[in-house]
């Protein structure tokens, strides 16, 4: 396999601007409304420089099966003849020559109790688009037309983001500075709340060359299949239980996939990005009870206790595989953590 550099290179930049509101309303609360933009320009990522251009290993004859137009690997090794540079396999390049492009609504509010705590929540509505920036492992499927056939979310992309924090100083027994205020007083809830959508996942496929571009040895791209239906995606199956391993519901619409055909000379048209993973909820709690040793702030101990994903919800995780020949194709096959608890104490001085 060879790695090489383009020369020369250009120099990655990002620009961004931001639009931002904020207001205190009524009752105290702040909110805060902003549009968030960003553009990223000659941003790094690989590139198979020697692929062969679409029919042409074809057109020359360097398929041996009659009838069959779809290369495979026993005739990968012949496409060679044809490359652009003659005498090399897959030349798998890193160029600055990607772009990506962000768009986000951003709203944030916030309230404040005083000494009671405080509420707060922000959500981010957001749209990360690339042409395969920043990805210096998986390369365009056609590296003649990756600008148009590779644009798409990038691996990072999450649409739509939550969260939720608070802290609440549990009024009781506050100011009693006897046997009662150090049982029952001091006591201090407080949490975080996380939802977000899945991230983006390729639909790949193995051991075809449907356009004989020379992709199925070294090269750091990969085939694709062809994408028959307009949306893949599905809500989450209601078995997921946390069992992983054969016979595990599937996550998306398996059937929305299917190979090239024979006599389409061309690269699998599923783009990147096509199928949405699933998403994340979590909840966090933490509950501390707080010794004051002196009227003033000054020694204080404090003993927590703390669950990670308290409500011990089911979240799905990775994908067993998104090869459409895999058996487990659409398979979810690992899960988040479950529920983690655990108890500590803090001095404070």
């Amino acid at each position: 396999m060879l790695h090489a550099t383009q020369i020369p290179a250009l120099v990655p930049y990002v620009q961004q601007w931001t639009l931002d509101v904020q207001r205190e309303l009524p009752k105290g609360v702040v909110l805060d409304v902003g549009y968030v933009g960003s553009k990223g320009t000659h941003l790094q990522g690989i590139v198979d420089v020697n692929q062969v251009a679409p029919g042409v290993a074809l057109a020359a004859g360097l398929h041996t099966a009659n009838g069959n137009t779809i290369f495979t690997s026993a005739d990968d090794p012949r496409i060679n003849a044809v490359r652009p540079y003659l005498g090399f396999n897959a030349i798998n390049t890193i160029e600055t020559a990607f772009d990506s492009n962000y768009n986000a609504l951003q709203v944030m509010a916030q309230k404040s109790f005083g000494n009671a705590g405080l509420l707060a929540a922000a959500y981010t509505w957001s749209k990360n688009l690339t042409d395969n920036a920043s990805d210096r492992s998986n390369a365009p499927q056609n590296s003649y037309n990756w600008h148009e056939g590779e644009y798409g979310p990038a691996t990072l992309d999450r649409s739509q983001v939550l969260t939720l924090n608070y802290v609440y100083n549990l009024p009781f027994f506050k100011d009693n500075h006897g046997a009662l205020g150090y049982a029952l007083g001091g006591w201090e809830l407080s949490g975080i709340g996380s939802f977000y959508t899945g991230s983006p996942f390729t639909v790949t496929t193995s051991n075809v060359d449907p356009a004989g571009l020379g992709l199925l040895g070294s090269s750091s791209a990969s085939s694709r299949p062809d994408m028959v239906c307009t949306s893949p995606n599905v809500n989450a199956p209601q078995q997921y239980t946390g069992f992983t391993g054969a016979g595990q519901p599937t996550w998306f619409n398996k059937a929305c996939f299917a190979a090239v055909p024979q006599g389409a000379v061309r690269p699998g048209n599923a783009g990147r990005g096509t199928v949405r993973g699933p998403g994340f909820k979590n909840l966090d709690v933490a509950l501390m009870k707080n010794f004051n040793f002196t009227k003033r702030e000054g020694l204080k101990l404090q003993l927590r206790g703390e669950a990670y994903n308290a409500f011990n919800l089911v979240n799905p995780n990775g994908f067993a595989s998104t090869n459409i020949t895999s058996a487990s194709f659409a398979e979810i096959s690992t899960f988040r953590e479950a529920r983690v608890i655990q108890i500590g104490a803090k001095l404070l001085f």
